[in-house]
């Protein structure tokens, strides 16, 4: 086993000291840029953003910077967050609100993480409600995203076209029959082929979507029951290890 680590074993975890700035965190991502290792965290109750310097490593203690709402844009019951570098260009997607109010917000950073962003918000016609979990990838030289809507049980694509600076479409995708409040989600290419696995709050199980060999595809969805060990799925994460692959839920 040449392997640096292994999932296999047990983790040991350490309580870090309360961040104020932080209060009811929903979901969290990464950038690591030249400069550092950055968090940015989404504050449920308060529909607010928290970003987080670690410096060179994550196991420094982070500084903290509270980076509000932007005058009302992020939206209420702030929910998934996406972190992507486009050829040099920092974005920053959130998904949240309710009913009519749900959308997904772009934070264009520019070329440095930390300046002040320029912000477009982008309701979709209703096709949203309630997105939870976001993801965002690149294939064959397009974008695109993908949400779940926690109360109408959907999954939703959202395409970009060439750009992430471009003005997304929307379109519901895909056989539902298997979700129930969907609301995490996590991608994984294998073999050439793309999936997503997601985690159905209510339904106490983890749904896979498999796309073929295209995000552009219409994807298939099958059901994997948890037979009593998953109770109220929240989040997943798919990670390749040494050979093996383990799911985080």
């Amino acid at each position: 086993n040449f392997c640096t680590g292994n999932l296999r074993t047990m983790p040991q975890g350490t309580m870090l000291e309360k961040v104020p700035e932080i209060e009811k965190p929903a979901f969290i991502d990464y950038a690591f840029t030249s400069t550092g290792i950055y968090a940015f965290v989404t504050n449920h109750q308060k529909s607010t953003i928290t970003r987080l310097f670690y410096g060179n490593k994550l196991t420094n203690t982070p500084t903290a910077v509270d980076l509000g709402n932007y005058n009302g844009k992020i939206p209420d019951h702030t929910q998934g967050i996406q972190i992507v570098d486009e050829n040099g260009n920092w974005y920053c997607f959130v998904a949240g609100g309710q009913k009519d109010n749900s959308k997904i917000v772009r934070l264009s950073f520019g070329n440095n993480i930390e300046n002040k962003p320029q912000i477009d918000e982008f309701f979709f016609d209703g096709k949203l409600d309630y997105p939870t979990d976001l993801i965002i990838e690149k294939e064959n030289g397009q974008w695109y995203g993908f949400s779940v809507n926690y109360n109408t049980s959907k999954l939703v694509k959202i395409s970009f076209g060439n750009s992430l600076a471009n003005t997304p479409v929307a379109q519901v995708i895909g056989d539902d029959s298997n979700f129930k409040n969907p609301c995490g989600m996590s991608y994984l290419q294998e073999n050439g082929n793309d999936y997503l696995f997601v985690t159905n709050y209510n339904g106490n199980s983890v749904s896979r979507v498999s796309f073929g060999n295209s995000l552009s595809n219409t994807p298939s969805n099958s059901n994997f029951d948890s037979q009593g060990i998953l109770q109220y799925p929240f989040d997943i994460t798919i990670i390749r290890d040494c050979e093996h692959l383990f799911g985080f839920v």
